[in-house]
């Protein structure tokens, strides 16, 4: 066999790993989402805590968003409802509102869907597709300990001008989100992460740590730890 031949042998099987295994895909959180019944309360309340806010939009179902972008592509999406819920997803949002459950959900990307739908079929998991032009959903009820999580898969990655990834608390990225998850928990995302140790599974947007909630308590984002320009710390508490 000749140098050339070697080589496309070589690549073909490389390609053939990373379509199989999914290597060089990378889990990554791709957004936090916070909940209030008070929109312009919480986006005053962010503000004065550093952050610039990136106006959303009242959407068809009664929900109301507002966002917080950082360059890396990750942001925080501060979201409430208006009026009464139109569709379910908004339904669902109203009822964690009412609960007074703020840390509502983290969104992670960087896997393909088969390789998702894979993973959660061979664990006779029980979830949900939902698509649109933009991207496509894979979320969970509200009855499951993956409540909390869903994984987005873009159809069209949407990037960001510095003027809003730019703020004035120096805040430049999640350096970690805690958030409640079980073993299962835990054992399904180490699927496709980069790295883990005990309960922490890392990504290059952030890394996601676990921690034990009780029994029959709606699992939810706990905290939010932002590194700063100045090499410290900021520090979001969403729930205990």
């Amino acid at each position: 066999m000749n140098k050339d031949s070697s080589r496309r042998l070589a690549f073909f099987a490389t390609t053939i790993l990373i379509s199989y295994f999914g290597v060089g895909q990378k889990l990554s959180i791709d957004h936090i989402i916070v909940v209030g019944k008070d929109l312009d309360k919480m986006v005053q309340e962010y503000e004065e805590k550093g952050f610039h806010i990136k106006s959303g939009r009242l959407h068809d179902n009664g929900l109301r968003n507002a966002h917080i972008k950082f360059s890396n592509e990750s942001s925080l999406e501060l979201m409430t409802v208006i009026g009464e819920p139109k569709d379910p997803i908004a339904s669902t949002y109203n009822q964690l509102i009412k609960k007074n459950i703020k840390g509502a959900y983290i969104a992670l990307t960087g896997v393909q869907q088969d390789r998702i739908e894979s993973a959660l079929n061979n664990l006779d998991y029980e979830y949900q597709i939902v698509k649109n032009k933009l991207w496509t959903y894979v979320t969970f009820p509200e009855n499951s300990d993956f409540a909390h999580i869903f994984f987005i898969i873009y159809h069209k990655k949407l990037t960001e001008t510095d003027y809003y990834t730019t703020h004035s608390n120096g805040a430049i990225k999640f350096q970690s989100v805690t958030i409640s998850g079980s073993d299962r928990l835990f054992k399904f995302l180490d699927q496709f992460s980069i790295e883990s140790s005990t309960s922490l599974i890392r990504t290059p947007t952030g890394d996601i740590l676990l921690q034990d909630r009780p029994k029959g308590v709606r699992p939810a984002i706990m905290q939010v730890i932002f590194d700063q320009r100045n090499g410290e710390e900021l520090l979001l508490v969403l729930d205990n």
